[in-house]
């Protein structure tokens, strides 16, 4: 009796040590989307990606799937779980984890490939939500990841930016997409963000990118996820040979885009702007044909337009961020009347370093060049939307350095462009 009772005591010491090295109930979960598609760039798995994978291999039980982002995204191959001995060596666990690592990007290189035309971006994130819930089915303390690696475009679906601009307004396309959002609850995402090398898709600028990224960020944070962006450099090994692939669409990134438009939504960067702490034009040329190219929408819009300065993050005061981003938007809107933009439908303000989900984080942790630059923007909007109304509740918080706001007001009911998606 007592050697059956030892044996059973045994039993149960060896199944607690198993669960201590990872059980389902506090495994992590992820779900890889890769975009080896037309249009795209070559995927990387000697990147940021190959971080993400070995990351999602750190203890018993951790599972990786990976769906293939085109225009009917599908599960790719079998999903990879890892197992570690009890006691095994750190060695022994790193050899391990390059084993399943390896696997994943095989199956990204070797497995992920197109068979359908165009890409849907937002079918993609249901897929992917799908995937990752049901890995974690019936476990509440489940870490639950998805890693994007895709450019940001979409062509198909109910996301269709070839149908569209790139400046549509963004809540009100989250609102158009209504019920059909993914659900990413308690869902943590990772986008490598790549490039649009490859058949006729122009590259994105830094205007384009910041835009999009603003986009998802929104409809995830909507679906209840949270999403973090990484920039990687572009370019697999060697070149794939993609001409047996589908076609995909291209999206329409030229500057005279803005043209047919009802409503702006436009952000000016840092390229396009003022050298560093001046309101001296960098390219006086560029910033021009630019702004140019708005006049024309601008004049024919029903609505005012606001045009909002932002700055980077230094240790001066709020008032002193406030008052440099104004004087950089009355720059803008001076330049805009000089080339026929109507006066009185301009309001321009200073919104200093006031952080939003306009801006990125730029302070702490956060404080590096990269995001530094993507505050160095002045937006360009239409009254009758959120950001506009956010703006204008930042200046009013500075009515000496943001005078005669009393003008703006949001009576004027500005009609959605013809290309913004319909109900």
């Amino acid at each position: 009796m007592k050697k059956v009772v030892s044996i059973i005591i045994s039993v149960f010491m060896i199944a607690a040590m198993f669960a201590g090295c990872g059980s389902k109930g506090d495994a992590t979960f992820t779900a890889v989307g890769v975009q080896n598609i037309k249009n795209s760039s070559s995927i990387n798995c000697n990147g940021a990606l190959s971080n993400e994978l070995s990351e999602a291999f750190k203890k018993t039980g951790n599972t990786l799937t990976v769906v293939e982002i085109d225009g009917d995204p599908y599960p790719v191959g079998k999903n990879i779980t890892a197992e570690y001995d009890v006691g095994s060596s750190s060695d022994n666990k790193a050899s391990r984890n390059k084993m399943y690592t390896q696997m994943a990007v095989k199956t990204v290189n070797n497995d992920a490939t197109p068979k359908t035309a165009e890409i849907d971006m937002l079918k993609a994130l249901t897929v992917l939500s799908r995937s990752v819930n049901s890995l974690a089915h019936g476990s509440e303390k489940a870490t639950k990841r998805i890693v994007v690696c895709a450019n940001l475009l979409s062509t198909t679906g109910k996301i269709n930016f070839v149908d569209s601009t790139l400046y549509f307004d963004t809540e009100n396309y989250i609102e158009y997409l209504g019920k059909e959002l993914p659900d990413m609850n308690d869902i943590s995402v990772t986008w490598i963000v790549t490039g649009t090398e490859g058949g006729e898709q122009e590259n994105l600028n830094n205007s384009d990118i910041s835009k999009l990224e603003d986009f998802y960020r929104t409809l995830i944070e909507k679906a209840g996820g949270n999403v973090k962006f990484i920039e990687e450099n572009n370019g697999g090994e060697g070149e794939i040979d993609k001409s047996g692939w589908p076609d995909v669409s291209a999206v329409n990134v030229r500057k005279d885009s803005y043209k047919g438009s009802k409503n702006l939504d436009v952000t000016l960067d840092d390229t396009t702007l003022f050298k560093s702490d001046s309101t001296e034009w960098l390219n006086e040329e560029k910033a021009t044909a630019k702004l140019e190219s708005l006049v024309d929408v601008i004049n024919d819009s029903e609505c005012n337009i606001i045009i909002a300065g932002s700055t980077a993050a230094t240790d001066s005061s709020e008032e002193q961020h406030v008052t440099f981003s104004k004087k950089r938007a009355d720059t803008v809107m001076d330049k805009l009347i000089s080339l026929g933009a109507d006066a009185s439908k301009l309001k321009a303000v200073g919104i200093g370093k006031s952080y939003s989900r306009y801006r990125v984080k730029d302070t702490g942790e956060f404080n590096t060049e990269e995001n530094h630059k993507q505050n160095r923007v002045v937006f360009i909007v239409s009254e009758d939307t959120d950001k506009a109304q956010y703006f204008l509740e930042v200046a009013e918080k500075f009515p000496n350095i943001n005078k005669d706001m009393a003008h703006i007001s949001f009576t004027n009911v500005c009609r959605i462009y013809a290309n913004s998606p319909k109900k």
